[in-house]
């Protein structure tokens, strides 16, 4: 363990012949230096003298700290020494082409974010609005030209400035893309150490900014008040406050959310990721995926970021004039309530409902997934894939289903039929008898109360 953070230093910072890594015992001399401390232990064990000397000590302990990668940044950006003035010329480089850019007096902008739909939009025409892209649609060849953004920005320590092949990929793919002119890099001001180094020769294209961790807005003119606020993920970090300082009017694009089937954050189009890179990434970092993406709590992040704080935000943002129109489906309800049309979903139900009947489950559930998609909290739609799984004999699958099904109407019956057979074949009799009593209340004709009930309700 101690070879491979020895590896990640000469990533981090290869400048440098020795670091003090901590592991169990403190050495007396350590403080009597300015030298940076390196924790790969438990926190508990060090002394709080040590700690307490916050700005030169960096839990790299990817066991233990689920933003170990943020620390090596830290570190990293401890011991640079940036050129004179960088982030006044940051600035002067952003105003002065948000500047040329207001000329053409666009009044819309378009944001995209890397799901599945993003793949979608080689279709579209985007030259009536402005261009902001994110992360790892520098793969794609193609759509980066037919797009061509005027700003990319990326904010992840792990996923784009980091020591793993993931990393190393996207910043490999950016230096391409980069090379062909035309866009501007932004990108939070502590990440611009790994930048300067590996993308130097693209200087100015190159636009490291501050992060004020006191402004929680999204609608700020960076040309005037040139930061970040410090907001959840690139969506609120980056992305809109750049679209809004360019146009009142914003449309994202390439936002699916998480879908109820996805692992770990949510799914990105494949052409527009590292997929086949990614295993290594999280065994690199393995706490900070077990910490935001826990096993009993996947949509922990989502929620945190694209919840409840991103949509009073938005909200706020709409009372002083701004408008955001999510542009197709998406699993998001921040995004949802936003979208440019809002769908019937009964044609679907029914293609689904035949689908299933004639015993086609694959075209049954690709048809209530896109319902989902569109009413995501509808328990009757929650209840017939619980269903399309029970035929299935996923039974697991199954119960999920239908637990989530009477979580969002307490009085769907099928909901609470499914989850009485689950119940009963699983052989828990508390939960089977639950859910019959509630169905004697909702529909004691019901077949399955029929066939159950009297052996549970005597």
């Amino acid at each position: 363990e101690l070879e491979d953070i020895k590896r990640r230093a000469r990533f981090y910072v290869p400048e440098v012949d020795k670091l003090e890594v901590l592991t169990s015992t403190i050495p007396g001399e350590i403080l009597n230096t300015r030298d940076p401390i390196l924790l790969f232990c438990d926190p508990a064990v060090v002394p709080d003298i040590v700690l307490s000397q916050r700005h030169r000590v960096f839990n790299v302990d990817y066991r233990r700290n689920p933003t170990d990668g943020w620390d090596w940044i830290y570190l990293a950006r401890y011991l640079d020494v940036p050129p004179p003035d960088w982030l006044t010329n940051s600035k002067r480089k952003f105003v002065h082409y948000v500047e040329q850019l207001r000329l053409e007096r666009m009044e819309k902008t378009y944001i995209f974010g890397t799901g599945p739909t993003l793949e979608k939009a080689i279709t579209r025409d985007w030259g009536d609005g402005y261009r902001v892209v994110c992360n790892t649609i520098v793969r794609d060849v193609e759509l980066w030209k037919h797009i061509a953004p005027h700003f990319i920005v990326a904010a992840d320590a792990i996923y784009h400035f980091g020591h793993t092949a993931f990393a190393y990929a996207f910043r490999s793919d950016l230096a391409k893309r980069l090379r062909e002119g035309g866009t501007y890099f932004v990108y939070p001001v502590d990440f611009d150490v790994i930048v300067r180094r590996e993308l130097g020769e693209f200087a100015e294209w190159l636009v490291p900014v501050p992060v004020n961790g006191a402004i929680r807005r999204l609608d700020i003119d960076m040309t005037t008040e040139f930061c970040f606020p410090g907001l959840g993920n690139v969506l609120a970090l980056a992305l809109l406050p750049v679209a809004c300082t360019l146009s009142k009017n914003i449309y994202l694009w390439g936002f699916d959310g998480r879908a109820p089937n996805d692992r770990l954050f949510w799914s990105n189009s494949p052409k527009h990721s590292y997929p086949e890179l990614l295993s290594e990434l999280q065994k690199a970092h393995p706490k900070f995926f077990e910490h935001y993406v826990p096993q009993n709590d996947p949509e922990k992040y989502v929620r945190q970021v694209h919840g409840d704080e991103l949509d009073a935000l938005m909200t706020q943002a709409e009372q002083r004039g701004f408008s955001f129109t999510m542009m197709h489906k998406t699993w998001t309800p921040t995004l949802r309530k936003r979208l440019a049309v809002h769908e019937d979903v009964t044609p679907l139900l029914k293609m689904a409902e035949e689908a299933f009947a004639q015993g086609d489950l694959d075209t049954a559930e690709r048809h209530y997934l896109d319902a989902l998609m569109t009413e995501p909290y509808h328990a009757e739609i929650l209840a017939a894939l619980g269903d399309l799984e029970y035929r299935r004999e996923r039974y697991e699958d199954s119960l999920q289903w239908f637990i989530r099904a009477t979580r969002n109407d307490s009085s769907c019956v099928p909901a609470w039929a499914g989850l009485a057979k689950i119940a009963d074949l699983f052989g828990n009799t508390e939960v089977a008898y639950k859910a019959l009593i509630k169905l004697s209340e909702l529909a004691p004709n019901h077949s399955v109360f029929v066939e159950l009930g009297p052996q549970y309700l005597k």
